[in-house]
């Protein structure tokens, strides 16, 4: 018999509204208060809290490469594929 797994919700939140609940709390609101209030998981908050994390918020997994390096990759992609040098994704892989 197999498991039934919650797959759960991720990230029904906002960074404005994450900001606003870190100062709520910061303000004396409890972090109970401030997660029905901003529609925001407790652990999350109590995450934020604990890492000091006010920056801008991404969901997702670091990038690899920087806008710079990505952005010389697609036109030397573009300009291989125009010379009649298409890459494929092998090819880009390796």
């Amino acid at each position: 018999m197999s498991r039934v797994r919650n797959k759960g919700i991720r990230s029904q939140w906002s960074s404005a509204q994450l900001k606003l609940a870190i100062n709520a709390i910061k303000n004396s609101l409890s972090k109970k208060a401030a997660s029905q209030k901003y529609n925001i998981s407790r652990r999350t908050l109590t995450r934020y809290l604990e890492k000091n994390i006010s920056k801008n918020v991404k969901m997702g997994r670091k990038t690899v490469l920087d806008n710079e390096q990505e952005e010389e990759l697609s036109k030397r992609i573009v300009r291989l594929a125009e010379v009649g040098y298409p890459l494929t994704n092998k090819i880009l892989r390796k």
